[in-house]
């Protein structure tokens, strides 16, 4: 649905080879027109197979700038997909701490309960909408068509930083609770001045992202030449490399009456540093795999921060949450929510408002459907004898 009616790619897929191509040339950075198309070969059969291939080959990299907003997003896929695939040997099946590999049975499960609160705010099921950049490249509503259907939905949706031109318009989009997600400027005025405009605008929490004190490498989009609306880096907009904890307070004295959490902690050490500088929650994250390539996923790391902090505040989750059944693993593991945002991605450049609320309600459904499975009538009951880890 959404290659037929994004407009940015919608031509190319009423041509499936040449979506193929374009596709695969978008997707792998090493397929080489020399090696595995651009080699001519005796007969004439196999000869022209090539030459049609390598004519794919040129035409898909002259498309390539149309599909550009496509593979920014798709980049976190694919830098992401082994610490993915680790959290998911790692965390297996459900099962009960004995290892009998069956969930709780006869509990009167029936239809659970899936509503939650995160501090202090209500929500129908135990996810958030994840904060992610340049939303008006998948959909002419970006931010406000995200914040709708969130608000449909019963959730809280965090803003990216890169919508600040418009964030008093994404606060009227809906009445629904938002947070603002936070990276500070190395011009600390220009961070106050936004700051100012979210405590105006309503948003309850400020989301400070930890984890960004350089962009990580992205060679996919640098081969690509990908422009984004407005660049990670530049004279006018640098983040503040030199974020210390001792920061913190200054954010506080900025937006008084707010929650502040911390964005990407992914240890035991950094999680008791949150603790005792007193913010209110931390989410862990690995930056959806986009910054220290091959840091854990935020699966792999969630027991250790749990455990580490003890309850004294929430800890959320993000990275890799594609159904219904991730949620629960994750909550399992201790997190009090988790956070999503490529599943919406997809659902907004296809739908807008309606793709972003029927996403969500399908990761509902599935939520609901995997507490009734394990025999959980609450949240509360989601505990970790739940998971057994996988053998190595």
């Amino acid at each position: 649905a959404m290659f037929e009616k994004a407009p940015q790619i919608g031509r190319l897929a009423a041509q499936p080879g040449l979506f193929q191509a374009a596709l695969e040339a978008t997707l792998d950075h090493q397929w080489n027109p020399a090696g595995r198309l651009g080699r001519r070969t005796s007969g004439n059969r196999i000869g022209r197979q090539s030459e049609v291939r390598g004519q794919r080959w040129r035409i898909a990299r002259a498309l390539a700038a149309q599909i550009g907003q496509f593979r920014y997003i798709l980049e976190k896929i694919e830098r992401q997909r082994d610490c993915i695939l680790r959290s998911q040997q790692q965390i297996g099946p459900l099962a009960r701490c004995q290892g009998e590999g069956i969930p709780r049975q006869l509990r009167g499960a029936g239809r659970p309960d899936t509503a939650t609160t995160v501090l202090g705010t209500p929500i129908r099921f135990p996810l958030l909408v994840a904060p992610w950049a340049f939303q008006q490249l998948a959909h002419e509503q970006g931010d406000r068509a995200t914040a709708r259907g969130a608000a449909q939905a019963g959730t809280i949706t965090v803003v990216s930083s890169t919508a600040d031109e418009v964030l008093e318009q994404i606060a009227q989009a809906s009445d629904g609770p938002k947070w603002w997600q936070l990276y500070v400027y190395a011009d600390h005025p220009v961070t106050e001045a936004i700051l100012d405009r979210v405590v105006a605008a309503g948003f309850t929490a400020v989301c400070l992202t930890v984890d960004f004190p350089v962009g990580g490498r992205r060679p996919r989009d640098a081969r690509s030449g990908l422009k984004l609306p407005v660049p990670i880096s530049g004279p006018n907009v640098m983040y503040d490399p030199m974020l210390s904890w001792g920061d913190l307070s200054w954010i506080r004295g900025r937006t008084p009456g707010l929650s502040l959490v911390l964005k990407g902690i992914l240890t035991a050490e950094d999680a008791l540093l949150a603790v005792d500088a007193g913010v209110d929650a931390i989410v862990v994250s690995n930056h959806g795999g986009r910054q220290l390539d091959g840091s854990p996923a935020g699966l792999t790391a969630l027991p250790e921060v749990v455990d580490a902090v003890a309850g004294r505040i929430p800890v959320l989750m993000d990275g890799g949450i594609r159904r219904g059944t991730d949620i629960l693993k994750a909550l399992a593991l201790g997190a009090g929510a988790v956070l999503t945002a490529r599943p919406l991605a997809w659902a907004l450049a296809a739908e807008g408002q309606a793709g972003v609320e029927r996403a969500l309600e399908i990761l509902h459904d599935e939520f609901e459907n995997a507490m009734a499975l394990a025999g959980c009538r609450t949240v509360s009951e989601i505990t970790r004898d739940l998971v057994t880890p996988s053998p190595r």
